[in-house]
């Protein structure tokens, strides 16, 4: 539980849910999106593509970074991850500022990434997605050296092909390297590397209408031109984070860990005007004027302990977590008109793929939070918890 290091969920007075390995194996899930499902109180907000949709939870909107973690290390939200690297996905509903510092009152979605197995381990998996998007994805894992010192876990994913749209393409490449480094019985450092490319062209785009347009009856969505193939979206995230984790002996322990993301993202949509109650849309292709690249740098230290007082039982922390956030915008970006078409009757249309250039720094964000906190435990059957979060944000 972040901070508080590992707790049993019924000794958590949180409304935890966890989407475990198994589902996200068994069930195929191909990226978060398709991990929140499992969880009544957790939505994705989808703007755009799906890949990029902020979290989510008891209907509060998360921030783009300070509620999403990996391996408790901040990350940004709004760029695509592969389902196939995590292990297992944990929200802490409600309010958790006094856990991880400044954040929306949508809690903590909390990656675990895929660790270094004591079994050796070799997975391979072929699937087909949709009308035709072959898969391939090999998970390597296992230890050696004298009493396996060394672990890793090797993780390799490659996807294309049609997407439910005729004519319609998608792609998805995957690199993972996750390591453990055993330097002691009692010191572990852990390494972990990642490059997920995402991109898809043809897919359907947006519809927008007045408020004094009767709505006619949805379209199906899986006809061609709804979208068109020249418009889509190319991701690339490139994320590094390293962890070193010591335990003095089996009640205290240190905790330090960094991450370094640099996410980007072209985006070349079309969007559709219903222009009246008949089903009459006109539809536009523009490059995205918005943020197009995130470069976020995290950290977190924390001492844990447990020691009794009399015959009270102490459970203590102490601790910082914080990150910083530059965000990049292009200088101009293209846009045009496509033309006019019926719900019935989608066309396709053709015109040059819009880009976008240059690049100037249109935000740059900070945070820094001090953590103190004890769970004192009054026999087996009560407890009290009591955490303090001191931040600094600068923006």
């Amino acid at each position: 539980l972040g901070p508080l290091g590992e707790r049993s969920l019924l000794d958590t007075p949180f409304s935890v849910m966890t989407v475990n390995h198994d589902v996200i194996t068994n069930q195929q899930a191909r990226n978060i999106n398709d991990l929140a499902q499992y969880m009544p109180s957790v939505q994705l907000e989808q703007r755009g593509d799906p890949n990029t949709s902020r979290p989510q939870s008891r209907g509060f909107e998360a921030d783009v970074i300070a509620n999403s973690r990996i391996d408790g290390l901040n990350m940004v939200t709004t760029t695509p991850y592969a389902a196939e690297q995590f292990d297992s996905l944990q929200v802490l509903n409600g309010l958790s500022g006094a856990l991880y510092g400044p954040q929306n009152p949508a809690g903590t979605f909390d990656y675990t990434l895929k660790r270094p197995t004591d079994r050796r381990t070799e997975r391979f998996v072929v699937g087909v997605d949709s009308i035709g998007a072959p898969m391939e994805n090999a998970d390597f894992s296992g230890r050696v050296g004298r009493h396996g010192w060394f672990g890793y876990r090797l993780n390799l994913l490659h996807q294309q092909g049609t997407g439910y749209v005729q004519g319609s393409h998608l792609r998805r490449d995957m690199v993972s390297g996750d390591f453990d480094i055993h330097l002691s019985p009692n010191t572990v450092i852990q390494i972990d590397a990642s490059q997920y490319s995402y991109s898809v062209r043809g897919l359907p785009g947006a519809f927008s209408y007045s408020t004094s347009i009767q709505l006619p009856q949805a379209p199906d969505l899986s006809r061609e031109h709804y979208g068109q193939p020249q418009a889509g979206y190319n991701a690339e995230t490139n994320t590094a984070l390293a962890k070193i984790i010591h335990h003095f002996n089996d009640n205290w322990s240190l905790t330090l860990g960094g991450l370094y993301q640099n996410a980007y993202r072209d985006v070349f949509t079309t969007a559709n005007q219903l222009l009246d109650s008949a089903g009459n849309y006109r539809q536009t292709i523009a490059a995205a004027a918005t943020a197009k690249n995130f470069k976020v740098g995290s950290n977190l230290a924390y001492l844990n302990g447990t020691f009794h007082t009399w015959m009270l039982k102490h459970q203590i922390v102490v601790g910082t977590n914080g990150y910083t956030m530059g965000n990049y915008n292009p200088t101009s970006a293209q846009s045009y008109v496509l033309g006019t078409a019926q719900l019935g009757n989608p066309k396709a249309f053709s015109s040059p793929q819009p880009y976008s250039s240059g690049t100037y720094k249109s935000a740059d964000t900070a945070s820094q939070t001090l953590l103190v906190g004890d769970t004192i435990s009054l026999g087996r059957h009560w407890a009290i918890m009591g955490t303090l979060g001191w931040g600094w944000m600068s923006a």
